[in-house]
């Protein structure tokens, strides 16, 4: 099977890139209800641009982990004498 992504538009990080895993967790009721919980609680009374939910917050997390999990996959292993210290 081909692999399908999916990217999402998002204001913080231009396109998040989903695969077909992440697809299926986000497609899930329990990720779904997130989108009904505030992430800034009840900020949008005195600041009606604090409109963002816990759904939105997750993307964005799982985007910087993805980003983050790639830049240490790519990391070379550091040679085992340069981790011991020096006398």
């Amino acid at each position: 099977m081909k692999n399908q992504f999916l990217e999402i538009t998002d204001p913080i990080h231009d396109f998040i890139r989903l695969n077909s895993t992440e697809q299926k967790i986000i497609d899930t009721s329990v990720f779904q209800r997130l989108r009904r919980i505030k992430q800034l609680s009840g900020a949008h009374l005195t600041y009606p641009g604090a409109q963002h939910t816990r759904f939105e917050h997750s993307l964005g997390v799982m985007h910087i982990a993805g980003m983050a999990g790639t830049s240490l996959a790519s990391k070379k292993q550091m040679p085992e004498q340069t981790l011991m210290m020096s006398d």
